[in-house]
């Protein structure tokens, strides 16, 4: 499957972020951060608002919605497991009364971000990565290389670009992809056209 960055995933929903500085403060280990207010946006106007923490080496900086996105994927991903699976795995006691709060919080961000995205979007995001690739111009790169020669060369031979003919060999090779599950459903879904198909 094409690994997909966090900035990828967020164009391709329109997803926009605000943040709001709460201040300067500490926890109950004596970690000296600052706190944020994080609002993700869609176009639909839906909105995904969460606390956000940051060092203070990052001297007041606000955060980007990269960033945030791949810590709430972090928070996430594993919060469906049992406590002592999820503690196992991350190195906390399983006896500590911290850590199952955390587990707790972290399950409570999941659910809210699957209501916020919907299930199919909230399972690609969960697969994106930091380093990940833009999906979409992957796709129109391999579109051009590997798929409009052969639509050229079967629709084409009077030089006439066939924008039919090119729309739904796009539309044929990605429903491919997806269903060899080279690509998300989400992505197969939201995805548009190159610019070659006369989009």
């Amino acid at each position: 499957m094409i690994t997909e960055s966090f900035d990828s995933f967020a164009s391709r929903h329109g997803l926009k972020m605000h943040a709001t500085y709460d201040g300067r403060t500490s926890d109950g280990a004596q970690w000296d951060h600052d706190q944020w207010t994080v609002t993700i946006s869609k176009p639909s106007g839906a909105e995904f608002s969460t606390t956000f923490r940051m060092g203070t080496g990052h001297n007041g900086k606000a955060p980007d919605l990269e960033n945030v996105l791949t810590c709430l994927a972090s928070d996430a991903r594993d919060a469906d497991e049992e406590f002592e699976d999820w503690a196992g795995n991350l190195g906390y006691d399983t006896d500590s009364r911290k850590a199952e709060a955390t587990w707790k919080e972290c399950q409570a961000i999941r659910q809210r971000l699957a209501e916020f995205f919907g299930a199919t979007a909230f399972e690609a995001f969960l697969e994106c990565e930091e380093d990940g690739e833009d999906v979409e111009d992957v796709l129109h790169d391999r579109f051009r290389e590997e798929i409009l020669p052969l639509v050229k060369e079967q629709y084409e031979q009077d030089g006439a670009a066939d924008y039919p003919a090119r729309s739904e060999a796009f539309n044929d090779w990605t429903d491919s992809l997806c269903t060899d599950g080279e690509i998300s459903t989400d992505a197969y879904e939201t995805i548009g056209h190159p610019a070659e198909c006369g989009a």
